[in-house]
């Protein structure tokens, strides 16, 4: 009787694949600029536009005449705070186009350079801004309440002074207090009687229009 001794089958020897790793590709906006290197283009031809802020350029302030009632000194500082608490407060959402902030940052230093159009914070961040490079904070610069408070003491002055430029900057102090700092009772109050008589601040004035986003004022 013969014997069948059951013979397990030898594994067959595992194959190693050596699959080839991709190495790292370059990025889309790096193939780009390689490109347009390539082409001779200047740094100029190919660097992205900024985001949404735009103003128009202030050589001459509107609120610079004898009429007005405020000192060059008084702009001056005005301005300043003004610039100041849109660095401090606004400039990540400028720098991100968020339509609210970009508005309020356009009005504002719109604002403060048609004060002081040699002001140095409103000069640089309106430089920056439109580069989208994020302005050096202020460390000195007033909170919301202090500058609202500063602009509707101001405003209270202005109304007393004759001329229609005094009005005129009143209306739009009153408008950047409550767009400032809506809690403030008495920008709020003085706005809307302006308001109901007609005689709201009209951005476009400073701004030349094309708002992105509603602020308190509106």
């Amino acid at each position: 009787m013969t014997l069948k001794i059951p013979v397990k089958p030898r594994p067959q020897a595992a194959v190693a694949v050596h699959a080839r790793r991709p190495g790292p590709r370059p990025s889309a906006a790096l193939a780009v600029v390689l490109a347009l290197v390539m082409l001779g283009a200047g740094p100029a031809d190919w660097l992205p536009e900024a985001g949404a802020y735009d103003i128009p350029e202030v050589r001459h302030g509107r609120y610079q005449g004898e009429g007005v009632g405020l000192l060059p000194i008084e702009r001056e500082k005005l301005a300043t705070e003004i610039a100041a608490f849109v660095i401090n407060h606004h400039a990540e959402g400028v720098l991100a186009a968020e339509p609210v902030a970009t508005t309020m940052a356009e009005r504002l230093l719109s604002l403060a350079l048609n004060l002081d159009p040699r002001n140095r914070a409103a000069m640089v961040a309106d430089f920056q801004f439109r580069r989208g490079v994020a302005p050096d904070k202020i460390e000195d610069g007033y909170d919301a309440p202090v500058v609202a408070n500063l602009l509707v003491t101001r405003a209270r002055f202005l109304r007393e002074q004759a001329g229609e430029i005094n009005a005129e900057l009143a209306r739009f102090f009153l408008a950047a207090a409550m767009d400032i700092d809506p809690r403030n009772e008495e920008a709020v109050y003085q706005y809307l009687l302006l308001r109901r008589e007609g005689q709201e601040a009209d951005w476009n004035v400073l701004t030349g229009g094309g708002e992105r986003g509603g602020v308190a004022g509106d």
